[in-house]
This record gives structure tokens, C-alpha cells and sequence, in this order.
């Protein structure tokens, strides 16, 4: 998938954004599947899953095993 490209979210996938984004917000920080899951009221795999489509659709990076959210990351690191 390429940046930019519109991408239909499911459910679980908002819910972990709007989580992430409230815990997160403009840094990467490491954050627990399980503490998410429990967040959201969804199941850890659930969420690995959602995580990995949120990363493969550019919304979510990974910098050392931390994860942020694409946008606000670099708005803040330019």
C-alpha cells in the first residue's frame, strides 16, 4: 500500500488509533498489545492484527520497537 491511499478502517483499527493517540500523541513510546486490548475491549491478537495493517498502510511506524503514529511523528521531527 502506498502512503496516502484511501484505506477502509475497521473498528478495531479506530479504536487503536484514537487509543494511541491519547497515549502517544507526537512521540514513539513501547506500548503493550495486551494493555491495548484490555483498553479497547478487544482481543490481544486482534489488536497485533489491526496494529499490522495500521503499519502497512503508513498510519503507525516502529522506531526501535516503538511505536508512533506516522503523521504526528513527523510533523514534530522536521
Amino acid at each position: 500500500m502506498k502512503k496516502g491511499e484511501m484505506v477502509a478502517m475497521s473498528a478495531t483499527m479506530k479504536d487503536v488509533m484514537i487509543y494511541l493517540k491519547g497515549r502517544i500523541g507526537s512521540k514513539s513510546e513501547y506500548v503493550s498489545y495486551g494493555e491495548i486490548a484490555r483498553t479497547v475491549g478487544k482481543s490481544r491478537h486482534a489488536v497485533a492484527y489491526a496494529i499490522e495493517r495500521l503499519k502497512r498502510t503508513c498510519e503507525l511506524g516502529v522506531d526501535d520497537g516503538k511505536l508512533y503514529i506516522v503523521d504526528l511523528y513527523e510533523q514534530l521531527n522536521a
